[in-house]
C-alpha cells in the first residue's frame, strides 16, 4: 500500500481529469453556498487551506481530491468508467487560481466586506462548476493560451499547446 505523507511535496506528473472534475464539482458547491451566505467565513477558510495544501504539498494534501479519488473509485467500479490522464502543469496552475480566488474571499471576510467575498466565491463556483459539468477548466485555458503568447515556454507541458 502507499504511503502518504502530508509534509512532503508530492507532484505526479499526470493527473485524473475525472478525479478533478469530481473535485471541482465539491470546490463548486462549498464556494456557492459561502457565496448566498451560507457560513462564508468558515467555507472560504477551509478552500483556503485546501488550495494551499494542493498548491504547496501536492493533490495528495487534499482533502477534496481524496474524497473526488473515492467518488470515482465507486463510479469506475459501478459504470466502468475509465481514467483520463491529462498534464498536471494546467491543473496547478488552476489549484493557484483557486488559491488566489480563496485568498480574495477570505480577505473580504475578514475586512468586512460581504460583496467581495461573494464576487470572489461565486467566481470560484463558477469557474469549478464548469469544470464538474462540461470538462472545461478556464485556467487551463488561460495556461494554454500563455503559452502561445510566450509568456510560459512550451516545454513546460507539450500537451497543452494550442494550435
Amino acid at each position: 500500500m502507499e504511503q502518504v505523507s502530508f509534509f512532503r511535496a508530492s507532484f505526479p506528473s499526470l493527473v485524473n481529469r475525472r478525479v478533478a472534475r469530481w473535485t471541482a464539482l465539491q470546490v463548486s458547491a462549498i464556494a456557492s453556498l459561502g457565496a448566498v451566505g451560507v457560513s462564508p467565513a468558515l467555507l472560504s477558510i477551509f478552500l483556503l487551506v485546501d488550495f494551499a495544501l494542493r498548491s504547496l504539498l501536492g493533490p495528495n494534501a487534499s482533502v477534496l481530491v481524496h474524497a473526488g479519488r473515492s467518488i470515482f473509485r465507486f463510479t469506475a467500479k459501478r459504470f466502468g468508467v475509465s481514467e483520463e490522464l491529462a498534464s498536471i502543469r494546467p491543473a496547478r496552475f488552476a489549484w493557484l487560481c483557486g488559491l488566489l480566488f480563496s485568498l480574495l474571499a477570505v480577505a473580504g471576510v475578514f475586512s468586512g466586506q460581504a460583496l467581495l467575498t461573494s464576487i470572489a466565491l461565486g467566481t470560484l463556483a463558477l469557474f469549478s462548476g464548469l469544470e464538474a459539468l462540461f470538462g472545461f477548466c478556464v485556467a487551463c485555458y488561460m495556461f494554454g493560451w500563455a503559452q502561445r503568447f510566450g509568456w510560459i515556454s512550451p516545454d513546460v507541458c507539450v500537451d497543452c499547446r494550442r494550435p
